[in-house]
């Protein structure tokens, strides 16, 4: 499902970032392919007014995509999905709170957002969700009856 061997190493966001090898999820590779297929692409169709600049994310003449081009094709993909609008960095909140609502330790959450400091991945960056009450309030029941059963 996951690769690891060969993860890219991610550079974590704010101060005092510690970069950290993070497997990534198995489309990725596909998804990156036909992104660099693309690129290529691009780069053909402009000739010589192409200027490489070793940018991830370019424009028809391989200069850097203007940050609200991002956001604007992220609105135009969620209206499309039907789902409810969210902005583009709402991302990291939902990958958190989805890792820690299927188990996936706090520090492990922690080191694919990049943040130095598990404070802040648990304080900010991780919701409370309904069927995580549940789930503590049956893990509290199981734990109620185990005891009952030992005493």
């Amino acid at each position: 499902m996951a690769k690891s061997a060969d993860a890219p190493a991610l550079g974590a966001g704010g101060r005092k970032a510690v970069r950290v090898r993070v497997p990534y999820p198995a489309p990725v590779p596909k998804s990156w392919l036909r992104h660099c297929v693309q690129y290529l692409d691009r780069q053909l169709a402009a000739g010589l007014a192409f200027a490489d600049r070793g940018v991830l994310l370019t424009d028809e003449t391989g200069g850097p995509v203007r940050p609200n081009s991002l956001a604007i094709r992220f609105r135009r993909l969620i209206a499309a999905a039907g789902v409810p609008a969210i902005l583009f960095h709402d991302l990291r909140h939902t990958c958190a709170t989805l890792l820690l609502s299927q188990g996936v330790h706090p520090k492990i959450v922690q080191e694919r957002l990049g943040h130095t400091d598990i404070a802040m991945t648990m304080n900010l960056y991780s919701h409370v969700t309904a069927d995580m009450q549940r789930q503590a309030a049956d893990h509290f029941d199981a734990a109620i009856e185990d005891a009952a059963k030992s005493a």
